[in-house]
């Protein structure tokens, strides 16, 4: 078998069954689509499409909700193809995909192909801008692949858009965080640290919806504080492994909105679960502040009015002189 297609599905039977047809009809391609304990009008409906259809499809049926990355990794314990493939169940196929699993099928060579994905509204189909940063990271790799080799190993984080091989997943135990949101990433950048030789292809093999409800479009500030959790995770494993400061501002910008919605509470939780996570407290200060000052002055004004700790106020104040003003001087070339 060269291909495992896995898909994870929870409550989008029809959305599933379009996903479906979008697979090309291959002897070397098996398709797996794993519940995520979807209702009972749901999986009647889900258990019809996988047995009545022309392709033949595993099911896999979680026995209790526990999020996509769950969904993925029961899928990938019994994908027996050469290269896994992730497909959303609201997602699906452009039709060049077939001629790149044709192209791809036999190399050896890369154990990770990335590829590029346009992006609709799911109901009305018109052309949105979901994916377009993922696109702009392969033309990247694409005009000088040494330049932009980094980037696409460890800023490309989603499970989509990628031929990933086999035989890394397993050798090197990668698995995705069995968490609400952003399940994806610590597989992503772990994908991109183990992988050997990578390489991507401009056509738009995929393509991404926008759907109300979707586990994407989530906020409260639990899952803020998950999302804080694994982008700090995230930070430690780039400063340990490549003694660089990468993700700093994603996580910065996640404390902050915490900070701009005024919930001083989960701010603080937001610290302390750092703080656990091994960072110093005077390092998250710190990052904070710089990366807050680097982002914009209004935002480090607002820190410097609303934040509950009194030293980051003072970090922000010196970083007004130290990074906004300077960046600002910068930028505008004065």
């Amino acid at each position: 078998m060269k291909f495992s297609i896995i898909i994870p599905h929870f409550n989008v039977p029809d959305l599933l069954e379009r996903a479906i047809r979008s697979i090309p009809s291959r002897q070397d391609t098996e398709i797996i689509v794993v519940d995520d304990s979807s209702s009972e009008e749901s999986k009647l409906k889900l258990r019809t499409i996988c047995k009545g259809g022309s392709k033949l499809v595993k099911l896999l049926e979680q026995p209790k909700n526990m999020g996509g990355g769950a969904a993925r990794n029961a899928g990938m314990e019994v994908a027996t193809g050469d290269f896994f493939v992730f497909l959303d169940a609201d997602d699906f196929f452009n039709e060049c995909i077939n001629d790149m699993m044709n192209e791809y099928a036999n190399d050896e060579q890369h154990d990770v192909i990335f590829f590029k994905a346009s992006s609709v509204d799911n109901v009305t189909l018109e052309p949105t801008e979901r994916l377009n940063y993922l696109n702009v990271q392969i033309d990247h790799w694409l005009a000088n692949p040494q330049k932009g080799e980094i980037e696409l190993r460890y800023s490309f984080g989603v499970p989509v858009c990628k031929f990933i091989r086999r035989s890394v997943i397993v050798e090197n135990n990668l698995r995705f965080d069995e968490t609400r949101i952003h399940n994806d990433t610590t597989f992503a950048y772990r994908l991109g640290y183990v992988a050997n030789q990578i390489c991507a292809d401009g056509r738009l093999g995929y393509c991404a919806t926008i759907r109300e409800g979707s586990v994407s479009r989530q906020e409260s500030d639990e899952l803020r504080l998950v999302t804080i959790n694994i982008l700090g995770r995230a930070v430690l494993f780039f400063r340990e492994k490549l003694h660089v400061n990468h993700m700093e501002d994603q996580l910065s910008f996640n404390l902050y909105i915490l900070l701009r919605k005024r919930s001083y509470s989960y701010f603080i939780r937001g610290i302390d679960e750092l703080v656990k996570l091994g960072f110093a407290k005077d390092d998250v200060y710190s990052f904070f502040s710089k990366q807050m000052a680097l982002d914009s002055l209004k935002s480090t004004i607002w820190i410097i009015l609303f934040s509950p700790i009194f030293r980051i106020k003072i970090l922000s104040l010196i970083g007004i002189f130290r990074y906004t003003i300077f960046s600002y001087l910068k930028n505008n070339k004065v």
